[in-house]
């Protein structure tokens, strides 16, 4: 063996740790630099449109899938370069086969690139020298929570290329590294292939939910008596909106629909002054929209005083209302809504509306949730900057009501229902939970040599690591 080998072999095998994972004796730990050419990435500059016209994929963070349980395929972007871009400017050609890592902004994405492209300075890519790509990937991928934790920035967090060299490479002969990648690629689809059964799964019965809450609200749930008696009979208010022709649907004779504001009475909130500290940390709820998390609400993470209820715009909400965000981003896309158990306030981002005798307030809050959609198209405010809710066409949204000893068959159905529906979630997202330690597991299991059996006609790590020096040394001489 000559001196320069014997040189690069020491760096290469000089890793300083010894609290690595233990490994098969055929295996070594080796720098990753040692066995890859780093490719680093640049921005062409904007203020010269023609590099944005070329063919070339340019990779940036926005390009990168947010959720990927393995290392994932890059082929395409969203802006493309010239060569002369690439020749005027810091962004390098990534061979084809390369392993690219984000090392900025959203550290420790892994990718394998299908053809060759171009990245922005967020990436690190590595050629590899005799190594099985999808090996070096699956292993990057492994490592990414240990990257994320060595990143390092006030405003925006990077990786160090020193510690992305240094890294701790495991190296089992190349041979093996392929029935590895095999292994890991079999298993991972079984386990992908459940993971989206089970979405699925999850899928049908947000389905099932919504279409319970659609046939309760429409009188197809539960079985009618004969002799149950009209909610008009009932109502002692006057009706504003029972015979309107636009009502949105056929509902039962003895049904009526009323307005929002027919249902109940409707109640807004306030915040206390926060210069008066006697207003605050009492022991009178205060909910606020982060509060809304809940279906049930008997605690909130803000409590008022009786002297802030005296002294400012706050009051009382009797127990058993029904509680709903009017102002929040939120509303874009959801309407949180909850049911108090005990006496409390709201600030002014909350209505709450307490039903009148007869409505049932579980009925009032499915109410709701069956509407919810519908709703918020109807009801948000034009023009404003915050999501927010126009009050007075809350109240002239419309709800179905029957009597209420129906009201009361229609909850029980529901909450029947949807406590089956609890228990299989629960059951799914314990599944998942189990997927997801094997998914761990079976990575970890394969850089610590326990996923495939060690074959000594393979060979060992070691009699790899010459081969990739040799070929360096080589490649740099011709160079």
């Amino acid at each position: 063996m000559n001196n320069k080998l014997e040189r690069e072999l020491e760096k290469a095998l000089h890793i300083g740790e010894n609290d690595l994972p233990q490994i098969p004796k055929s295996w070594i730990y080796v720098k990753l630099s040692a066995v890859s050419n780093r490719i680093g990435g640049g921005t062409p500059s904007r203020k010269n449109p023609e590099y944005f016209i070329g063919d070339i994929p340019w990779i940036t963070v926005a390009d990168i899938p947010k959720d990927s349980k393995r290392p994932f395929t890059i082929s395409n972007s969203r802006e493309r370069i010239t060569e002369k871009a690439i020749a005027e400017s810091s962004a390098k050609l990534i061979p084809t086969g390369s392993v690219v890592v984000s090392t900025r902004v959203s550290v420790g994405k892994v990718g394998i690139n299908d053809k060759p492209i171009c990245t922005n300075q967020d990436f690190s890519s590595f050629s590899f020298y005799k190594i099985d790509s999808r090996f070096a990937a699956y292993f990057l991928f492994t490592v990414a929570e240990d990257l994320k934790r060595k990143a390092i920035g006030a405003t925006i967090k990077g990786i160090k290329t020193k510690d992305l060299d240094d890294l701790r490479f495991p190296l089992p002969p190349l041979v093996e590294q392929k029935r590895i990648v095999e292994k890991l690629d079999y298993s991972l689809n079984i386990i992908d292939k459940i993971e989206k059964d089970l979405a699925k799964a999850k899928e049908l019965l947000k389905k099932r939910h919504e279409s319970l809450l659609q046939k309760a609200f429409r009188g197809e749930l539960v079985k009618r008596e004969e002799n149950d008696q009209s909610t008009l009979d009932l109502l002692n208010i006057k009706v504003s909106s029972n015979t309107d022709e636009n009502n949105p649907y056929d509902i039962p004779e003895n049904w009526v629909w009323l307005e929002l504001g027919d249902c109940g009475v409707i109640t807004g909130g306030g915040t206390p002054s926060k210069k008066v500290p006697s207003f605050w940390n009492g022991n009178i709820l205060w909910v606020s929209p982060k509060d809304m998390k809940r279906e049930k609400i008997n605690d909130t993470e803000d409590k008022i005083t009786e002297l802030a209820i005296e002294k400012s715009s706050v009051k009382l909400i009797p127990k058993n209302s029904v509680l709903f965000v009017v102002r929040s981003g939120i509303l874009r896309h959801s309407l949180p809504v909850a049911i108090n158990d005990v006496e409390l306030t709201v600030n002014q981002d909350i209505k709450a509306i307490t039903p009148h005798e007869f409505i049932n307030v579980s009925y009032l809050f499915y109410a709701f949730k069956c509407f919810e959609k519908s709703w918020l198209q109807e009801a948000s405010k034009i023009g404003a900057t915050v999501e927010s809710l126009d009050m007075e066409k809350v109240k002239k949204l419309k709800v179905p009501v029957p009597p209420l000893s129906e009201q009361l068959k229609i909850i029980e159905r529901l909450e029947k229902e949807f406590e089956k529906e609890k228990a299989i979630v629960q059951s799914i997202e314990r599944a998942e939970e189990k997927l997801q330690k094997m998914r761990q597991s079976l990575l970890q299991k394969a850089f610590r040599g326990e996923l495939v059996e060690q074959r000594p006609e393979e060979g060992t790590g070691l009699d790899l690591l010459k081969e990739i020096i040799e070929e360096k040394l080589k490649s740099n001489k011709e160079k």
